[in-house]
């Protein structure tokens, strides 16, 4: 099957996810006194698992794509102050519409969207091609499922960032 216009497609796949105990060791021996052992922990034991064809965006949502959705529904947001510095910081969905939580983080220094009177939301001058940041998970399923999408599991995921020549880092077999 083709996949949709500007996505491609993930294809099927095993994979050895997960860490055993003597690869925990070694990486956290290479790490030395900062080892996050009981994080790192979390991803044992390792084990396979078979990941189906999924299709996957081509290119990351750009601010100016994320900035137009949230325009489309301001009418249904909120701006949530942060606590500590007394901003208009998060923007979340009004009471009442289903969703309950932050969307996006208009963090003035990480964030790649800004609030404006009109039109509500937009890029960061000399930011509107960069992959958006600050979104939190619901914030990217709401954006996917408005597009017709969804986001892709952590399986597909992994598969995705591994290729199928099971790549340990996207890049490639070493950390850079």
């Amino acid at each position: 099957m083709a996949p949709p216009p500007g996505m491609v497609r993930g294809a099927g796949q095993h994979l050895a996810v997960g860490r055993d105990q003597a690869e925990l060791d070694r990486e956290c021996a290479v790490i030395g006194p900062d080892c996050q052992r009981k994080q790192m922990a979390r991803e044992l034991p390792r084990s396979e698992v078979t990941v189906a064809p999924f299709f996957l965006d081509q290119y990351e949502v750009t601010n100016d794509e994320f900035a137009a959705w949230l325009r489309g529904i301001k009418g249904t947001l909120q701006l949530v102050e942060d606590a500590d510095h007394h901003y208009p910081r998060y923007v979340q969905e009004n009471p009442g519409f289903g969703h309950p939580g932050v969307l996006l983080d208009l963090h003035a220094t990480y964030a790649g969207i800004e609030r404006t009177d009109e039109p509500g939301y937009r890029a960061r001058a000399g930011q509107e091609t960069l992959p958006v940041t600050q979104v939190s998970w619901l914030g990217a399923k709401l954006y996917c499922a408005s597009v017709g999408k969804r986001l892709p599991s952590e399986l597909e995921w992994e598969a995705a960032a591994r290729g199928r020549e099971d790549r340990r880092f996207p890049w490639g077999i070493a950390p850079r």
